[in-house]
C-alpha cells in the first residue's frame, strides 16, 4: 500500500497528514527494535519543499505518541530508510506522520517494524594456554 502524505506550514493553517499503524504483537518499553519503510518526495509547484517523515509509538492511534525515528525523503526514486532503537515507551501503533516545515508531499509505503534480537557473544577463557611450536 502506497501512500501519499502532505504537509502544509501555512501561516494561522499548518497540518500535516497522519496515519496509525496497529502492531500485533504491541512494542515493549526498553525492547530494541528495528524500523523501516520506503520514501519518495514529489517535488511540484504545490509542494516544492522536502522535509521529514516522522516515525513515533502511541498507545492511542489518535495520537502521534513519542517520536523514534525521522527520515527526510528526496526527489527521484524511492530511498529506503531504515533505524534501530530502544522503545521509549510500550505501544499498540506505530503512528507516521509528515512533518509541517514546509509545502511538502512524501509518498510512503512498506513499513516494518521487527525486534531486534541481539546476537549473543560466548565468553571463552582461555585460562592458563601453553603452547609449543616447533
Amino acid at each position: 500500500m502506497k501512500v501519499g502524505i502532505a504537509g502544509d506550514n501555512a501561516v494561522g493553517n499548518a497540518h500535516s497528514d497522519a496515519m496509525a499503524l496497529e502492531l500485533s504483537p504491541p512494542v515493549s518499553a526498553e525492547g530494541t527494535y528495528r524500523v523501516s519503510f520506503h520514501g519518495w518526495a514529489y517535488a511540484a509547484s504545490f509542494a516544492p519543499d522536502t522535509a521529514a517523515v516522522e516515525i513515533g509509538l502511541s498507545s492511542d492511534p489518535h495520537s502521534f505518541g513519542t517520536l523514534v525515528f525521522q527520515a527526510t525523503p528526496l526527489p527521484g526514486d524511492w530511498q529506503e530508510f531504515v533505524n534501530v532503537f530502544v522503545a521509549p515507551v510500550s505501544a499498540t501503533y506505530l503512528t507516521v506522520r509528515q512533518s509541517n516545515t514546509g509545502d511538502v508531499w512524501n509518498n510512503v509505503d512498506g513499513f516494518s517494524l521487527t525486534p531486534e534480537v541481539p546476537v549473543p557473544t560466548d565468553q571463552v577463557s582461555w585460562g592458563k594456554v601453553k603452547s609449543r611450536y616447533r
